[in-house]
């Protein structure tokens, strides 16, 4: 069996920050971080590649492309690269290059088009000096489709080159591309299957899901793809109604597979180390992420996953650092801004996390989760008007599951109790639906009904719907009550 060469994949082993590494011995350690940042003037942002084609569909390629091309330099270790999510957070914002290397304080921009007819592939590149707006480099590509890692080989020589730095991985003339598959069919599925948007929807995921299985059935030792399904897998149990334990069970299938086929692939490791979360093996899933972080110090979502497995074990401080590595390494990112509110948040430090939200209120689509969290700070607070105001707002988006239990909460919180009983009535009845027995859980907490709370939640540690929500100070109250520490051993706590 040949070994497959990987690489994390390429919208999560993205680089800001030569990131902390975070070393931490659960229940007796510290965490511990450094973080070693690359000299101001050896830093570049790379654009979202314009897709040039006349089909539309072609635009997920050129956003994979960008994607590849951010991985590939951000594995020179003298070089800052902005990670995708901040570049793609800026498209649209008609800005000139100038002031986008101004806001992502770059001093190289790297611009360019793709196209695609038929077996034919066209590519343009422009190296930009961001300071003046010059073109310090461009070329254009018109190859086969088959030397599409050629093409990301020159490009990332280039643009090294142009900007000064030593090619990691070029000594003796090496290429710079780690080609992890063959099969430019499997490879082009997963370009595709990694178009982060995909991820915000169910009906996104199941499309991720169906690029994935056909770049594994053009190569079925395409470790990256069994990566990329574990991440999708992942995302859907935590979005599941029903079956939980099944998709954290697929998703440790995959990982583990990934693991088989190349035990150097960071994102296997974070794929599992997630896996092991849903399946409350704390142990296991802080060894993932730690054993991710010394593969590839520089994956954001091994250290949102450290962050999440101290915010259930209820270390805070150790929360509050392996978030903020994440965030350092990747500012913009949709997940690395929840996971640092949640640890200022179990810090204390409330009015920072509902700062820290607000540009998730402002996407279109808005993501739901900046509600549910920045409620909990106003329910912390005791601002129930604000609190009920939030969860309102997070329960009118689909994917914010956990808002209309918690809006259940604050209503009975702030006395009114006959809309907070509504919402219970509906839920036990299953005309609405907020994590199961969780949610329903939280409304007799919000109702003060601590017997029927417990109950529940034990239900829900029975069908697997608890949330780390619980471990919050909004919980405080039930934290004092000797049933949570039964509760909390039997998830392994």
């Amino acid at each position: 069996t040949r070994r497959v060469v990987a690489y994390s994949l390429a919208a999560l082993a993205l680089a800001l920050f030569a990131a902390p590494f975070v070393a931490t011995q659960m229940k007796t350690n510290r965490v511990a971080s450094a973080a070693v940042s690359a000299p101001a003037g050896l830093s570049i942002a790379v654009l979202p590649l314009t897709n040039l084609s006349a089909d539309p569909a072609d635009a997920v390629l050129a956003d994979g492309m960008t994607e590849e091309l951010i991985a590939m330099l951000s594995r020179n270790h003298n070089l800052r690269v902005i990670p995708s999510t901040s570049v793609f957070a800026l498209r649209g914002q008609h800005l000139d290059v100038r002031q986008i290397a101004e806001s992502l304080r770059v001093s190289h921009v790297l611009v360019g088009g793709l196209q695609k007819v038929g077996e034919r592939l066209r590519m343009q590149a422009r190296l930009v000096d961001g300071r003046d707006g010059s073109t310090r480099w461009s070329e254009t590509y018109d190859r086969q489709i088959g030397d599409i890692f050629a093409v990301q080989d020159d490009i990332s020589r280039a643009v090294t080159r142009e900007v000064g730095v030593r090619l990691a991985g070029g000594v003796g003339g090496r290429s710079t591309v780690r080609r992890y598959t063959p099969s430019i069919e499997a490879y082009e599925w997963y370009l595709r299957g990694m178009d982060l948007a995909l991820m915000r929807s169910a009906a996104g995921r199941q499309q991720a899901l169906s690029h994935f299985n056909r770049a594994i059935a053009s190569d079925t030792n395409f470790a990256a793809a069994y990566a990329g399904l574990a991440r999708v897998y992942v995302d859907d149990a935590g979005a599941a109604r029903g079956d939980q334990r099944g998709a954290y069970a697929r998703a440790e299938h995959a990982a583990l597979r990934a693991v088989a086929l190349d035990d150097s692939l960071a994102e296997a490791h974070v794929g599992l180390g997630w896996a092991r979360i849903g399946q409350r093996n704390w142990v296991a899933a802080e060894a993932e992420f730690k054993q991710a972080i010394v593969l590839d110090p520089r994956a954001p979502r091994a250290y949102e996953g450290l962050a999440r497995t101290y915010q259930w074990t209820r270390h805070p401080a150790e929360q509050l650092v392996a978030a903020r590595a994440g965030m350092d390494i990747d500012p913009f990112s949709h997940s690395a801004i929840r996971e640092m509110a949640l640890a200022l948040l179990g810090n204390g430090r409330c009015d920072e996390a509902i700062e820290q939200l607000r540009p998730l209120k402002a996407l279109s689509p808005p993501a739901g989760v900046a509600g549910v969290v920045r409620g909990q700070c106003y329910a912390t607070k005791r601002m129930w008007p604000e609190a009920i105001a939030e969860f309102r707002w997070a329960s009118e988006t689909k994917e914010a599951r956990a808002a209309l239990s918690f809006l259940g909460y604050a209503l009975a919180r702030a006395g009114q109790r006959d809309e907070a009983r509504s919402i219970l009535s509906d839920l036990l009845a299953g005309r609405t639906y907020s994590h199961g027995a969780f949610g329903i859980a939280v409304v007799y907490a919000g109702l003060r009904d601590y017997d029927e709370a417990f109950a529940w939640m034990n239900r829900a540690v029975d069908e697997n719907s608890i949330r780390v929500y619980l471990m919050g100070p909004m919980f405080d109250d039930l934290h004092r009550d000797a049933r949570f520490a039964r509760v909390m051993s039997r998830i392994g706590l």
